[in-house]
């Protein structure tokens, strides 16, 4: 038990009000246990400091009220505002002092002491710390997902060169424009270097007289289910899960709501019925397949081509994994091309083009790759460099082989979608859910979708009795 609260003799807070305001803490003695004591601290101690931080933003207006004048609230010099220290759990006879009176006098006291370490802490160590890159890098490697560490299997590699690397088509008036915004866009933010120079880096839609069958989006989420999984429970702990796979920008095929919405309306990448039979592997509701992301940098902000690597390389793991996922439910035969893409880094000066793959290993499980293949600045630096019209020509070449011969293997595969699985029917009229035990609906449920439930042994299951085993007759009750 706690001593009683005795009576006050120092003066007490007034507010000009009626009400006299007392808050008179009890004091343990020595004679008390331990959990007394640490109860008395988390009790009585914190009135002390909730009390401060009102108390400073509530004086002004209480000395209005009073009139009192500056040298009336000073605090005196000789008294002094002891502090309760922390339980020490490795010994048992701590002592606390006295705690002192809720005064005008003690608060302002016990603010003083405050004020030297908070004028002193730099604004820096307040703002909101970053995880550091190589710690975002050490974690993917940890669930597979590698960036320059792999080389390019031989028939992505010739796709790349024979398909995406073709410079036979004619050059536009885009990496034009590039060389010129992109001086001003040097001392830009991420968000105002993205705005003056995305649409002359990627593509045009339908709406603004560009491109058919594709949208192009900022900040486009994708579900997290498609990331790659731990390898083991080490793994998982050790590293935590990954980050929420969010590409500044994505390309990919149009829905038909969307195409629908414009006036006039637009061309859909796939029908309908379509549409319906590929929800279970949608990667996103906004767009379907995207076969082109982006991420940007600012040097204004410190970051470049490295932070936005793996930020790419995330989010091509999932897109890779959710069209492997696709195309095993389909049961349709590729080969790696179509499973792999493409993504671009830049940090407003200059822009890297990526491919991302993936790899089944015996050994190791499955790796996620991803590699460079061409770069080039936005602002040429002579006449003869024409590293930015080749980027934007291959681009073009990705474009083009996605709304033709990569939009035809989807469509082919949607044909060999199976049927989803029965959702499972509402309870009949005579019984209501609430009627419903919990074991009936975890057997339905798990019947329906072949959940491990229903092969599992039920382990509050009485042991099977043979055959020949019969039950004891019950015992007449005597008269």
């Amino acid at each position: 038990m706690l001593p009683k609260r005795a009576a006050s003799t120092e003066p007490e807070v007034d507010c000009s009000s009626p009400k006299r305001a007392r808050c008179t803490l009890p004091s343990p003695s020595a004679s008390h246990s331990p959990s007394q004591r640490i109860l008395y601290n988390t009790k009585y101690r914190l009135t002390h400091l909730q009390f401060s931080v009102r108390y400073q933003a509530s004086s002004a207006s209480c000395n209005h009220r009073q009139h009192e004048s500056p040298e009336a609230v000073e605090p005196p010099q000789s008294q002094s505002f002891p502090t309760a220290p922390l339980y020490d759990r490795t010994t048992t006879d701590a002592t606390f002092p006295a705690p002192t009176h809720l005064t005008r006098e003690n608060l302002l006291l016990h603010e003083a002491s405050y004020l030297p370490d908070m004028q002193s802490t730099p604004s820096s160590e307040a703002s909101i710390s970053v995880e550091p890159a190589k710690d975002i890098d050490r974690r993917q490697a940890a669930y597979g997902i590698f960036v320059h560490r792999g080389d390019i299997p031989e028939v992505l590699r010739k796709h790349i060169d024979e398909v995406v690397m073709d410079m036979r088509k004619e050059a536009t008036p885009s990496a034009a424009r590039l060389a010129r915004n992109s001086r001003r866009a040097r001392g830009m933010n991420e968000p105002q270097g993205k705005e003056m120079l995305a649409r002359d880096l990627l593509f045009k839609t339908e709406i603004d007289d560009g491109e058919e069958l594709i949208q192009v989006l900022p900040e486009v989420t994708f579900a997290r289910h498609w990331l790659p999984a731990a390898p083991n429970k080490w793994v998982e702990r050790q590293y935590g899960a990954l980050e929420q796979p969010r590409p500044d920008h994505a390309v990919g095929y149009i829905t038909q709501q969307d195409a629908y919405s414009m006036d006039p309306r637009s061309k859909a990448a796939l029908e309908r019925t379509e549409e319906d039979k590929i929800m279970r592997h949608a990667l996103t509701s906004q767009l379907h397949f995207p076969f082109l992301t982006c991420q940007w940098k600012s040097q204004k902000s410190g970051e470049g081509h490295y932070h936005a690597s793996l930020q790419g390389a995330r989010d091509g793991a999932a897109i890779v994994r959710n069209l492997h996922d696709y195309y095993r439910s389909a049961q349709y035969v590729t080969s790696i091309v179509d499973t792999a893409h493409f993504s671009l880094t830049t940090d407003t000066d200059s822009a890297k083009l990526w491919v991302h793959w993936l790899e089944n290993a015996e050994d190791r499980g499955t790796d996620y790759h991803m590699e460079l293949i061409s770069q080039a600045f936005l602002r040429p630096l002579t006449s003869r460099d024409t590293g930015m019209v080749d980027m934007r020509k291959m681009l073009r070449n990705i474009l083009e082989y996605a709304v033709t011969v990569r939009l035809n293997k989807i469509k082919a595969a949607i044909a060999s979608l199976p049927l989803p699985l029965p959702r499972m029917q509402s309870p009949k009229r005579g019984q209501s859910k609430k009627s419903m035990s919990s074991t009936d609906t975890m057997a339905s449920s798990a019947a329906l979708v072949g959940h491990p439930l229903t092969t599992a042994p039920r382990f509050d299951a009485q042991p099977s009795a043979p055959e020949s085993f019969s039950p004891p007759h019950k015992r007449l009750r005597e008269e």
